[in-house]
């Protein structure tokens, strides 16, 4: 018990010693050795971390902890493939832990196998429904997976249990909008915006979740409160001038564009937005020259301006029509 309260008081130096007092009365202690190895693992220290896993293994070929915590050392190095086995091994010894799981899902995300890492965090949340970091990674699996009502499902689940978690407001919103729920966002945004007040992704996030409400003057506050605290940010300053372009501020729009594009030169969609700007005033040849520099750099704008009512005014103009063919 002392050693546990040491760890967990930070007291690695006392613990250590503990450790390798125990050891030197017993050099061929495989619970001791996996132990130090944690410790060793939360300093950082990963050679011997390893080097104790690897000796307790060797005194205790089938013992699951000391598996799950070199494969976890194994994924903190980089070692994606060499974890995989050992948090495998882990669960075939133990096969109703859910950490074990957790782990495992983990290194399958990382190897970008997310039908395999869905699996696993399942499994760890059917054996402990209120797991957090669990229920927050199966969430960013659904995203990639393109299950965004059961990642919002995940993301509400977590905030739950861990309201305060900036990173899983963040993410939430950007399965709003990806679920149709867009109207949860700017309260998520609102309590993030208490718990940062100086991160400007999150003023940036619920502007767009503004936007998509409607509500331009709040979005345009939280735009300009993202540009104070970082004034060269481009997606802030692209997505400022659409809310500009849209209230038919176009003066204001143009320097916030021509802003964010002298920051990434050739952006496409920010090209596609100077089209849409120019065409919006009727100036036909500005429009179509940043439009076709747009679909130079990426063909899907091709398909999006065909359906879209800001190039109405140049449907009938050879070039357009050449560009959209």
């Amino acid at each position: 018990m002392k050693k546990e309260i040491n760890s967990k008081l930070g007291k690695y130096d006392e613990t250590l010693a503990d450790y390798g007092r125990a050891l030197e009365l017993n050099p061929d202690f495989p619970e001791v050795l996996n132990n130090r190895g944690v410790i060793y693992r939360e300093l950082g220290r990963y050679d011997e971390a390893l080097a104790d896993f690897n000796r307790a293994l060797e005194l205790k070929p089938d013992y699951p902890e000391a598996l799950s915590n070199r494969g976890n050392t194994y994924d903190d190095i980089g070692k994606h493939e060499e974890a995989l086995v050992d948090c495998t091994r882990a669960l075939e010894l133990g096969p109703d832990d859910p950490e074990a799981f957790y782990n495992r899902g983990n290194i399958y995300y990382k190897l970008g196998k997310y039908s395999e890492a869905l699996a696993d965090f399942n499994r760890a949340l059917e054996l402990k429904p209120d797991f957090p970091e669990a229920l927050y990674n199966r969430s960013v699996t659904y995203y990639q997976l393109g299950g965004y009502g059961g990642a919002l499902v995940d993301y509400k689940r977590t905030l739950e249990l861990n309201f305060n978690d900036l990173v899983t407001l963040y993410n939430r919103d950007a399965t709003c909008d990806k679920s149709g729920e867009s109207e949860e966002a700017p309260a998520d945004y609102q309590q993030a915006s208490k718990s940062a007040p100086d991160f400007p992704e999150t003023f940036n996030n619920r502007g767009n979740a503004y936007s998509k409400l409607g509500k331009y003057d709040k979005a345009l506050a939280d735009y300009g409160r993202a540009l104070e605290l970082i004034p060269d940010y481009p997606e802030v300053l692209n997505n400022r001038g659409n809310i500009y372009s849209k209230l038919g501020k176009y003066k204001e729009a143009l320097a916030d564009y021509e802003r964010a594009l002298e920051l990434i030169p050739d952006y496409p969609g920010i090209l596609y937005n100077l089209a849409c700007l120019f065409s919006l005033q009727g100036k036909t040849d500005d429009a179509l020259a940043y439009l076709e520099r747009a679909i130079n750099k990426d063909e899907k704008f091709r398909e999006i301006v065909r359906a879209s009512k800001a190039f109405n005014s140049v449907r009938d103009d050879p070039h357009f029509r050449r560009l959209v063919e």
